[in-house]
């Protein structure tokens, strides 16, 4: 299972990019609009799932994580990016 880090701009106030991530068996919101997601999809497979979702001026972006991370006062606990990044 890959880690991949998920980053959308919306148009709307409730993307339902939301749902599809915290349908993840491991997901972390790192900030506002960036999720940290576990997945056996490929990254162009979860791309593909969330443009399916997306309306018109939405942008996604998704990258699969690699091995050094620097972060501060992100949204979920540093623990768990440690872990999961």
């Amino acid at each position: 299972m890959d880690t991949y880090i998920v980053i959308f701009e919306t148009q709307t106030k409730e993307p339902q990019f939301r749902e599809y991530l915290r349908g993840m068996r491991v997901w972390g919101r790192i900030t506002e609009n960036v999720y940290a997601i576990k997945s056996d999809k490929t990254a162009v497979q979860v791309r593909d799932d969330l443009s399916s979702l997306k309306a018109t001026g939405d942008r996604i972006m998704v990258v699969k994580s690699g091995y050094i991370a620097a972060w501060d006062n992100a949204r979920i606990d540093a623990e768990w990016l440690k872990k999961n990044l």
